[in-house]
């Protein structure tokens, strides 16, 4: 069965000729079968079924997760950290700066290793990520220059920022939710509430 992989290339726009004349209206994803590609939200729904089944906290995930956690806590901690010794908003081009290291390293050694994937939604949705945790961290820089603590500000901010990305996961993904996400929330809701009134 024939693969399209697409090497560090735009992905062509809707109504593109690809194939000897086949058209198509979405993207191909990266190593997807022609014909599943080609029917592409049927195939979708079938792969998001069977990520649902595989995914488990296995001992990577976890590790990940926690990870995740100790960077996230420690990058709060640094921009308390800044708060009275440098200006809010060149604290965060700062920031903006140096954060392309990171990410400039692990692209270049993927593309060593494997082609890239590129389609238009891609960029653009990477490109509103970026502004979007460009303005979080200009927040964050602002709240902890004007005295906000870092037990006070932190959790209530990424409280709440849990909640919203969770509360979009249901309506937009229809990811499915039950009581324990609604428990959560209101649980959530209380912790912002007393934390930020302690």
């Amino acid at each position: 069965m024939k693969r399209i992989v697409y090497d560090a290339t735009i992905a062509p726009a809707e109504g593109d000729s690809v194939s000897k004349g086949v058209k198509r209206s979405t993207p191909f994803r990266f190593g997807m079968p022609f014909r599943a590609s080609v029917l592409h939200p049927l195939y979708h729904t079938r792969a998001s079924r069977a990520l649902k089944e595989r995914m488990k906290l296995s001992p990577i995930i976890i590790f990940f997760f926690l990870a995740g956690m100790a960077v996230l806590g420690f990058a709060d901690f640094s921009i308390k950290e800044t708060s009275g010794k440098i200006s809010p908003a060149l604290g965060t081009l700062i920031y903006a700066i140096v954060a392309i290291l990171p990410p400039l390293l692990w692209t270049l050694w993927t593309r060593a290793h494997e082609p890239l994937l590129i389609t238009r939604e891609g960029v653009t949705w990477a490109a509103v990520t970026g502004i979007a945790f460009g303005v979080f961290t200009g927040i964050m820089f602002l709240l902890f220059s004007l005295g906000v603590n870092l037990s006070v500000g932190t959790p209530v901010v990424r409280m709440g920022g849990i909640a919203v990305a969770a509360l979009l996961g249901i309506i937009v993904f229809r990811e499915g939710w039950n009581w324990q996400y609604v428990i959560g929330f209101v649980i959530a809701a209380i912790g912002i509430f007393i934390i930020a009134t302690r």
